[in-house]
């Protein structure tokens, strides 16, 4: 206030014929020598001081009215305003739609070279500034958006676009501010309260392993089944008791019919029939497969075949060949004898079978009983 006590006078040209006074952090007066001087600063209309408008009035002895020093006379350019309406009587009414119209600067007489009309109001410094206003023209010609452009207005709240504050400091936001911590104040304790019934409840899903399994894990549950003999397939169970078989009718065929179904053998349906004596079944049914002894419900592929004893085996004639080392020791003792005898080729008997030796002999007197490029023909396994 100091520092526009001192400029204003300055900024007026008015030094010495002006005094200040500083009454408040926001209110000030100045007193002149001349009347007029007085009337010419309040013509000029609004004053600003570091880009701030001021509020100018003249004083009053009486108390004030309630509106005083808060309104203040501003030029304003009016565009976009539409080509049929450029007549006093619009242009006033446009500028009624921000303050009230005092003075208009129209003459319809002279051409007009700006994109724009320019109107004096009084405005209430309390309400914002009006940048645009839409209205609707008459006769069904639609909407126009009017512009508005305020003459010698610098520094103005962008947020609530009025003349008394800065952004900083606007009452909205400040207001917004406090609202919006307490609604944070009060949306933190809900969002405790929240947490801690989640926790809780977390909690006691964690003590059943089912409901956390399905709840936190997002798993399915387990199938519990009352099949207790489910995916082994065909199961057969054999009774020694012929009561048991005997009771084993009807129900013994369900179950086997529903264990073939539940292992998905449904394209070959298999239907058992009961009998008294299963291993026997068996062997008649599969000749190649009897029960190994020791354990009747085990069987095994072999040469065998059904009999009254389920354990006689059936075996071949056993070969009388004598093995392969005795063979060549008596091999070499007849082509011995042979030598001995004559030379030429002839037959020797033993055991009533006949065999042919060679009268050929390597050159180091042994017999050339078997030749190098003939493969030994599969002589059967030993019987040593």
């Amino acid at each position: 206030m100091a520092s526009l006590i001192l400029d204003m006078p300055r900024k007026w040209q008015k030094q010495k014929r002006v005094t200040g006074r500083d009454l408040s952090k926001e209110r000030f007066q100045f007193i002149f020598q001349h009347e007029y001087e007085m009337e010419e600063i309040l013509n000029k209309g609004i004053h600003t001081y570091e880009e701030w408008p001021i509020v100018m009035e003249r004083w009053v002895e009486n108390p004030p009215p309630p509106d005083y020093l808060q309104y203040v006379d501003i030029w304003v350019q009016i565009k976009n305003i539409p080509v049929n309406h450029y007549t006093e009587k619009a242009i006033m009414a446009l500028g009624d739609l921000v303050g009230k119209t005092t003075v208009v600067a129209f003459d319809p007489e002279k051409s007009q070279r700006q994109d724009y009309v320019r109107a004096q109001i009084r405005f209430n410094v309390a309400n914002p500034l009006k940048k645009s206003k839409i209205i609707n023209l008459p006769n069904g010609g639609g909407s126009a958006e009017i512009l508005y452009f305020y003459e010698r207005v610098q520094k103005q709240c962008y947020h609530c676009q009025r003349m008394t504050h800065e952004k900083s400091s606007c009452p909205l936001l400040v207001r917004e501010g406090k609202h919006e911590a307490l609604k944070r104040r009060h949306d933190g304790e809900e969002r405790k309260i929240r947490e801690d019934k989640v926790r809780k409840s977390v909690r006691e899903v964690e003590k059943d392993p089912v409901t956390e399994r399905i709840a936190l894990r997002l798993e399915d549950p387990p199938i519990v089944t009352e099949d207790l003999n489910r995916g082994k397939g065909l199961v057969f169970g054999y009774e020694t008791s012929d009561s048991t078989s005997a009771k084993s009718g009807s129900r013994g065929r369900q179950k086997l019919l529903g264990d073939a179904i539940r292992s998905e053998v449904s394209s070959s349906l298999v239907v058992f029939k009961p009998v008294d004596n299963p291993v026997q079944e068996m062997s008649r049914v599969f000749p190649g497969i009897v029960p190994t002894s020791g354990d009747p419900t085990v069987y095994k592929i072999g040469l065998f075949e059904a009999t009254s004893s389920e354990k006689t085996k059936k075996r071949g004639k056993p070969t009388k060949r004598p093995y392969v080392k005795k063979r060549r020791l008596r091999k070499v003792g007849e082509e011995m004898e042979q030598e001995a005898g004559s030379s030429q080729s002839g037959s020797v008997s033993e055991g009533g079978s006949k065999k042919r030796i060679s009268e050929s002999e390597n050159s180091d007197g042994r017999a050339n009983w078997r030749k190098p490029n003939e493969a030994v023909p599969n002589e059967g396994l030993s019987n040593a």
